[in-house]
């Protein structure tokens, strides 16, 4: 038997732990109150929103939907990580918009095509709710590769000058803030693998759980899932340096912006 249906009194109830944070943050003067509120709000605005939308969507069962969907998801995770981006480089966003729509995307394909493979393969009860895994972390994963890239670089630009009129490349001159843009952006992704099933039980797991499923075929999808999103977030980051880098220099190795 699995858990009961959640009604509104549950939400209600759902919503005072929230309101404990807000007792704390008032409590101990961290002034972060409205923005819990409005964040709460939004949570459960948005969220009812789409879980019309996907209602509908699923009845209807038109191959274009799903697209239409992914499209919209894509371009509101670009946006989102272009506004967390304080250490923007030129062309942010269109670099953004590239990366992780060909490291989501990618990832996606394999997915829905070689593990999955739903029936019909365009069916956005499994392939939207995958693509929204694959790129929230595909999101995080560029926002903190170009946000520590960018800080890197601007703080340590007199070295990358220094070593790039002894002759160097730009790939050499400025290695390890290449590396470690990456590395930072995949930290997220390995932290979360190493304590996996042991301190973490992940939603998609836990969902399957408390609806009943088997609990072998929930930790298998949930396996498919971290490694998925490992891999998106990997390949993200990577092309997220690798055009952050086209932007910051030119062809002759040197700075493109002053």
């Amino acid at each position: 038997m699995g858990a009961q249906p959640i009604g509104f009194e549950a939400l209600g109830v759902a919503f005072l732990l929230v309101s404990v944070v807000i007792a704390i943050s008032r409590g101990l003067g961290l002034g972060l109150e409205r923005q819990l509120l409005v964040g709460a709000a939004r949570t459960l605005l948005q969220l009812s929103l789409v879980g019309y939308l996907l209602g509908w969507v699923f009845q209807a069962s038109v191959w274009y939907w799903t697209p239409l969907l992914l499209g919209g998801m894509l371009a509101a995770g670009v946006h989102t990580a272009g506004s967390r981006t304080a250490h923007s480089v030129p062309g942010s966003i269109g670099r953004l918009a590239l990366a992780m729509g060909v490291g989501s995307l990618l990832v996606l394909l394999i997915v829905i095509f070689a593990i999955l493979q739903p029936d019909p393969w365009f069916s956005a009860r499994e392939t939207v709710p995958i693509f929204g895994m694959i790129l929230g972390n595909s999101m995080i994963a560029a926002s903190l590769a170009m946000e520590r890239y960018g800080a890197d670089l601007k703080a340590r630009r007199g070295e990358v000058e220094a070593a790039l009129s002894l002759g160097l490349p730009v790939r050499q001159a400025a290695a390890s803030i290449f590396r470690g843009a990456i590395q930072a952006a995949l930290t997220p992704s390995i932290s979360s693998m190493m304590v996996v099933g042991v301190v973490q039980l992940p939603g998609m797991m836990t969902g399957q759980l408390l609806a009943g499923a088997d609990p072998t075929q929930a930790v298998r999808y949930q396996i498919v899932v971290m490694y998925m999103t490992t891999s998106a977030a990997g390949i993200t980051a990577a092309l997220t340096v690798l055009l952050c880098e086209r932007g910051c220099f030119t062809r002759a190795h040197q700075f493109a912006v002053e």
